[in-house]
């Protein structure tokens, strides 16, 4: 699984990418069919955005976006989000399957 974590404010340490990634590995045994998963953090007005796309073979990638004071935070909530639209998107497909 490919994955790509962006930091898009020079204020984050730089051990919060090796936390990301290490994060976003957990996410794979949600879905098999995922390829690969883009995270982008930024900082704006006091408040830390997340932002997680997983590319899923065979469709539309999944999106998940959140908001919280601290990165390690929002990420926290997003990946919660993203592995609920995973599980959901994987029924789905094995539901059309049968």
């Amino acid at each position: 699984m490919n994955k790509e974590v962006a930091l898009l404010h020079s204020a984050y340490p730089s051990s919060l990418r090796g936390y990301v990634e290490q994060r976003l590995d957990g996410l794979s045994k949600f879905n098999e069919r995922m390829t690969g998963i883009h995270a982008v953090f930024q900082h704006q007005h006091n408040e830390h955005s997340v932002e997680l796309v997983a590319s899923i073979g065979g469709s539309a990638p999944l999106v998940v976006e959140t908001k919280a004071s601290s990165p390690q935070i929002a990420l926290k909530h997003a990946m919660a989000s993203l592995a609920t639209s995973l599980k959901r998107h994987r029924t789905k497909f094995l539901d059309a399957r049968h």
